[in-house]
């Protein structure tokens, strides 16, 4: 019993005695916080000076406009190289669309407020344009008091493998800066942009995202920078959102996730890469693609020009000879054939449509033959029936070569393939058993 009670007694002792020596915990950190926001900024102007001192940025103004690339080139003594190209820069005009390239010089830094900031503390012609509280100029409404409403400083909020994430510091809209070679020429880059840009083209109506769970959604607008997205089978009205993006030289970012409609399935991507099919999301499921070309021919809202310069074997052999044919009867010229629509109300036909010129005439005789094409996956059959208005039928039977080249179409199986997966403006109708014979067709709207 005593010694249960100077084993307690000394317990209590040594826990006395322990505390008395260490009467507070030790403070977590080396530094005070001033100190470490001083190390911060240090630290990051040290990685946006280095390898260069080159980055691109993805830069959204706001929700309700496409995103903007900028090149950015950093010194140490304190001054920034800015270039982009976009449709407000350089000349204000209302409705202007035409993107114009400028670069422009002006001072940077990296300063303290809750966390490091950078900042473009000198005005830039160039960046600036959306932070400007002025009259937008190139469209019809007043924005006086707010413009953009674009950020111009930026919260760091981290830095991993050569990219710095970036919140807007009045907006908090999150952006990446990414390190680029300092060796890349600023006019080039935006030209090779352009190009890329080209992937999306407002001649194709609808682009196709298919989610994880495999639901479709029917994407439109998408070379605007605003896609329009709704549930494939879903309302168009009530159930569209609209995402804005940015189509970078690999691929294509929106500035918030993909994040539609519970009752179809959640899911949240935000970064798209381009692959050979079209864009494949950071999740390796998510898939942008456009209808399979097959059924992209078939459709009747598109039209489609034969290119006789990228044609080749007997495809371009019965072309000419339609052409020869024309002369021959009476002095017309083909001027060109086209896979088009033909309207006779109330039904729309598909028609391969013969443009000609008469010798007397400046006017156009347009000649349709109607025609049936089923197109699944990346085939097409074309099933023309001889028929045709009263003026398709006098050339008909006044020039063989066009019936001629009414049944080659009819006899030949065809593959159809492009080299713009996304925008298939041109597209190619090969034989499937020789491909040596194709014509090269390009989409076009007809006036």
């Amino acid at each position: 019993m005593k010694y249960i009670k100077l084993s307690l007694i000394a317990t209590l002792l040594l826990a006395i005695s322990t505390s008395c020596f260490k009467m507070e915990e030790e403070d977590i950190f080396d530094d005070n916080a001033v100190v470490r926001l001083d190390k911060a900024i240090a630290n990051y102007k040290k990685i946006l000076n280095d390898k260069g001192g080159k980055w691109m940025l993805e830069y959204y103004s706001n929700s309700g406009e496409a995103g903007y690339i900028y090149l950015m080139s950093f010194n140490d003594n304190g001054s920034v190289t800015i270039s982009g190209k976009n449709e407000f820069i350089g000349e204000v005009l209302v409705g202007k669309t035409e993107s114009t390239f400028g670069s422009e010089s002006s001072m940077w830094d990296v300063i303290g407020d809750n966390g490091p900031v950078l900042t473009f503390n000198t005005y830039n012609n160039i960046f600036h344009i959306f932070a400007n509280p002025e009259d937008i100029g190139q469209t019809d409404t007043d924005e006086q008091g707010y413009g953009h409403r674009g950020d111009y400083e930026f919260d760091i909020m981290k830095y991993s493998n050569d990219t710095l994430y970036l919140d807007g510091k009045k907006y908090e809209i999150h952006m990446l800066m990414t390190r680029v070679d300092n060796s890349v020429n600023d006019e080039e880059f935006f030209a090779k942009l352009d190009v890329t840009k080209a992937s999306f083209s407002p001649l194709i109506k609808e682009l196709y995202l298919t989610a994880q769970s495999g639901q479709r959604y029917i994407c439109t607008d998408a070379s605007t920078g605003l896609w329009s997205i709704y549930p494939e089978g879903g309302d168009k009205i009530t159930e569209t959102q609209t995402f804005n993006a940015i189509v970078t030289p690999t691929g294509l970012r929106f500035m918030r996730p993909l994040s539609i409609l519970p009752e179809y399935g959640d899911f949240a991507v935000q970064d798209f890469k381009f692959d050979d099919s079209g864009l494949i999301a950071e999740d390796g499921q998510t898939t942008i693609r456009t209808a399979p070309l097959g059924e992209l021919f078939s459709d009747i809202r598109y039209s489609w020009r034969i290119n006789t310069s990228l044609s080749k074997g007997t495809f371009l052999d019965a072309y000419n000879a339609v052409v020869a044919g024309c002369k021959s009867y009476n002095s017309s010229t083909l001027e060109e054939i086209n896979f088009t629509n033909h309207v006779v109300s109330p039904i729309t036909y598909g028609a391969v449509h013969f443009r000609i010129k008469l010798k007397s005439s400046t006017n156009r005789l347009n000649c349709y033959l109607y025609k049936e094409t089923k197109g699944s996956g990346n085939d097409v059959d074309i099933t023309m029936t001889g028929e045709g208005d009263k003026n398709a039928l006098v050339y008909r039977d006044k020039v063989p070569a066009m019936k001629q080249f009414v049944q080659l179409l009819n006899d030949t199986s065809f593959r159809v393939e492009t080299d713009n997966p996304l925008a298939p403006t041109t597209v190619r109708l090969i034989d499937k058993n020789n491909s040596e014979n194709y014509f090269t067709l390009s989409l076009y709207i007809p006036v």
